[in-house]
């Protein structure tokens, strides 16, 4: 994921998973923790989140699934993605 992805991520969570402006099902996001590799680049490796009963990390790192291209499309999906819908 890119910076510039990551700060559209934290805008969609700013405005749509936090405590008041959440859709009625969504997650409430209480914590975001990204981690940047600046060697290169500078991209996003992995996105840790945090919400009430809930945390979920995503990663592109070595064994793991999602890649630094895939990763903002999965968080996106998570998030939006109501939890009466898993």
């Amino acid at each position: 994921m890119t910076i510039n992805q990551l700060v559209e991520l934290i805008r969609h969570i700013e405005e749509e998973h936090n405590f008041f402006n959440r859709k009625a099902g969504h997650r409430v996001v209480k914590f975001i923790t990204p981690r940047i590799d600046t060697r290169g680049e500078g991209i996003v490796v992995a996105v840790d989140l945090q919400g009430y009963g809930w945390e979920n990390a995503f990663d592109s790192r070595k064994g793991q699934q999602e890649t630094p291209s895939s990763m903002f499309n999965s968080i996106m999906t998570f998030l939006d993605t109501s939890d009466e819908d898993i």
